[in-house]
Protein backbone atom coordinates (compact mmCIF):
# COMPACT_ATOMS: atom_id res chain seq x y z
CA UNK A 1 0.00 0.00 0.00
CA UNK A 2 2.64 2.34 -0.67
CA UNK A 3 2.38 5.56 -2.86
CA UNK A 4 -1.40 5.56 -2.36
CA UNK A 5 -1.06 9.41 -2.17
CA UNK A 6 -4.78 10.78 -3.14
CA UNK A 7 -6.76 7.48 -2.40
CA UNK A 8 -9.22 7.68 0.89
CA UNK A 9 -7.83 5.63 3.65
CA UNK A 10 -11.28 4.52 4.68
CA UNK A 11 -11.06 2.43 1.20
CA UNK A 12 -7.63 1.59 1.14
CA UNK A 13 -7.89 -0.27 4.30
CA UNK A 14 -11.11 -2.04 3.33
CA UNK A 15 -10.25 -3.37 0.34
CA UNK A 16 -6.64 -4.83 1.58
CA UNK A 17 -8.98 -6.48 4.32
CA UNK A 18 -11.46 -7.72 1.87
CA UNK A 19 -8.24 -9.08 -0.33
CA UNK A 20 -6.69 -10.80 3.02
CA UNK A 21 -9.98 -12.53 3.55
CA UNK A 22 -10.67 -13.44 0.13
CA UNK A 23 -7.05 -15.06 -0.55
CA UNK A 24 -6.12 -16.72 2.84
CA UNK A 25 -5.94 -20.58 3.09
CA UNK A 26 -9.65 -21.28 4.79
CA UNK A 27 -8.42 -24.44 5.95
CA UNK A 28 -6.45 -22.60 8.68
CA UNK A 29 -7.73 -19.66 11.12
CA UNK A 30 -7.50 -16.35 10.26
CA UNK A 31 -7.07 -13.23 12.77
CA UNK A 32 -7.76 -9.79 11.75
CA UNK A 33 -7.81 -6.79 13.35
CA UNK A 34 -9.19 -3.54 10.80
CA UNK A 35 -9.22 -0.55 13.04
CA UNK A 36 -10.80 2.16 10.65
CA UNK A 37 -9.26 5.93 11.44
CA UNK A 38 -12.53 7.16 10.40
CA UNK A 39 -14.13 8.86 11.80
CA UNK A 40 -11.18 10.68 13.46
CA UNK A 41 -9.87 13.70 12.24
CA UNK A 42 -7.35 13.27 9.14
CA UNK A 43 -4.50 15.78 9.87
CA UNK A 44 -4.02 19.19 11.09
CA UNK A 45 -4.43 20.92 8.24
CA UNK A 46 -8.01 19.68 7.15
CA UNK A 47 -8.90 17.25 10.32
CA UNK A 48 -12.24 16.54 8.28
CA UNK A 49 -11.99 14.46 4.83
CA UNK A 50 -14.48 12.27 2.99
CA UNK A 51 -14.84 11.71 -1.02
CA UNK A 52 -16.68 14.38 -2.27
CA UNK A 53 -19.87 12.00 -3.97
CA UNK A 54 -20.31 10.92 -0.35
CA UNK A 55 -20.18 14.79 0.80
CA UNK A 56 -22.70 15.54 -1.80
CA UNK A 57 -25.23 12.96 -0.93
CA UNK A 58 -25.48 15.35 2.19
CA UNK A 59 -25.92 18.94 0.66
CA UNK A 60 -29.61 18.97 0.83
CA UNK A 61 -30.19 17.67 4.17
CA UNK A 62 -27.23 19.15 6.44
CA UNK A 63 -26.34 22.71 6.05
CA UNK A 64 -23.31 22.78 7.97
CA UNK A 65 -19.94 21.93 5.98
CA UNK A 66 -18.09 20.54 8.75
CA UNK A 67 -21.37 18.32 9.61
CA UNK A 68 -21.88 17.27 5.75
CA UNK A 69 -18.16 15.79 5.97
CA UNK A 70 -18.26 13.96 9.12
CA UNK A 71 -21.74 12.75 7.53
CA UNK A 72 -19.95 11.43 4.69
CA UNK A 73 -16.88 10.20 6.35
CA UNK A 74 -19.55 8.18 8.79
CA UNK A 75 -20.72 6.78 5.74
CA UNK A 76 -17.47 5.76 4.15
CA UNK A 77 -16.79 3.67 7.49
CA UNK A 78 -20.48 1.85 6.91
CA UNK A 79 -19.93 1.07 3.66
CA UNK A 80 -16.88 0.08 4.20
CA UNK A 81 -17.72 -2.51 6.80
CA UNK A 82 -20.77 -3.93 5.61
CA UNK A 83 -17.55 -4.90 2.31
CA UNK A 84 -16.05 -6.77 5.22
CA UNK A 85 -17.60 -10.51 5.06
Amino acid sequence: MHNQWGNYRTYMFTDHAVNLINSHNTSKPLFLYLAHEAVHSANAHQPLQAPKDLINKFNNSIHDEDRRVFAAMATALDQSVGKVK
